[in-house]
């Protein structure tokens, strides 16, 4: 049983002493299932001025129904086993993170060492959870509703996915705290909004170009291992990729040529630090090209090859995952290893 909070943060990466996590229920976008999704919190019980918080959106957010029933349309084969279309995955996607559960993804060694690197340098970390399965792009109002261009492919799902109006959410609770008092949320520590930070990893890194486009504009971007181009799953390899297109054609109706408008190599970029494994088993490696191009043309932007044999290094190595929470705040990583943060 996982811990629903607010209970001691207690990651597996390191010990950290004095930090906490604590839950909320938020009344929407619900789950395919019907559940509310949950915002997570972890911040230190005392903190003597407003802290820097990172907007965190866990990896793994892809699933889809192989053959759905129209009478159960959540009823059937899933492409991901378990099922990441209800909300007990998606909390353990948020506890994996945070290193306090185990990853269901057979390439990422997830001990919470980016949880860890962040509260190190005394950076809050908010997280949503995602059961949509979208990687954080759907948008899909409910009938009657104005459409929004995001909506997923309903005739052949069933059901709505909403990952990126979670993402939105998330952003919004903290960066506008008349919105967060309306939606219930009162964080239990003051907030720096000058320092406000986007973080994904693996699909996460989705949510966080996608909100970029939308206007959302953090004080720093970070992604790790994130599929930015995802035309590189339709031109892959068909024994490989062809089941993801599927999925993909759920999430993205429009079909291939419509993924690029949600990219970090499309949006106009605030200080953004692009991290990915050239050895990555889990993503194809020209999924990378075009925004370790526009990332590296920005004057503070950061291009890291890990080249570690693994998905969502920052989840596992600790090094790594402190010389991306030290970029965040322009300082040096704790531990004294300054590591190569130049641009390539």
């Amino acid at each position: 049983m996982l811990p629903k909070g607010p209970v001691a943060f207690s990651p597996a990466a390191a010990e950290i002493d004095g930090w906490m996590i604590q839950r909320w229920a938020m009344a929407a976008p619900s789950c395919p299932h019907g559940e509310a999704p949950h915002v997570y919190m972890a911040y230190p019980e005392t903190a003597g001025s407003a802290l820097p918080v990172a907007v965190v959106f866990h990896s793994g957010a892809f699933d889809y129904v192989t053959g759905p029933h129209p009478h159960d349309p959540l009823a059937g084969d899933h492409f991901q086993e378990p099922s990441r279309l209800d909300r007990d995955w998606a909390v353990r996607g948020v506890f994996a993170f945070l290193g306090m559960a185990d990853d269901t993804d057979t390439f990422t060694a997830d001990a919470g060492a980016l949880a860890v690197a962040l509260a190190e340098q005394g950076i809050a970390t908010l997280l949503i959870t995602n059961c949509w399965g979208d990687l954080w792009h759907n948008d899909t109002p409910a009938d009657g509703e104005e459409g929004t261009g995001r909506e997923n492919a309903l005739e052949q799902d069933g059901f709505a996915r909403n990952g990126f109006a979670a993402a939105r959410l998330a952003w919004r609770l903290v960066d506008d705290p008349e919105f967060a008092s309306m939606q219930g949320f009162a964080p239990p520590v003051a907030v720096d909004r000058g320092h406000l930070f986007m973080v994904g990893q693996g699909t996460g890194g989705r949510a966080v170009s996608e909100l970029i486009h939308e206007g959302y504009t953090p004080a720093a971007a970070a992604v790790d291992s994130s599929p930015d181009d995802l035309r590189a799953y339709w031109d892959g390899d068909a024994e490989l990729y062809g089941a993801t297109v599927v999925g993909l054609e759920r999430v993205f109706p429009d079909g291939r040529d419509s993924v690029t408008g949600g990219s970090l190599a499309t949006a106009t970029l605030p200080r953004t630090a692009y991290l990915y494994s050239s050895l990555d088993p889990a993503i194809p490696a020209t999924a990378h090209d075009d925004a370790i191009t526009a990332v590296g043309a920005l004057e503070d932007g950061w291009v890291l090859d890990t080249a570690l044999s693994m998905h969502v290094p920052t989840a596992g190595d600790l090094p790594t995952a402190r010389l991306l929470a030290a970029w965040l705040l322009d300082t040096e990583p704790v531990g004294g290893d300054t590591g190569d943060t130049g641009s390539r």
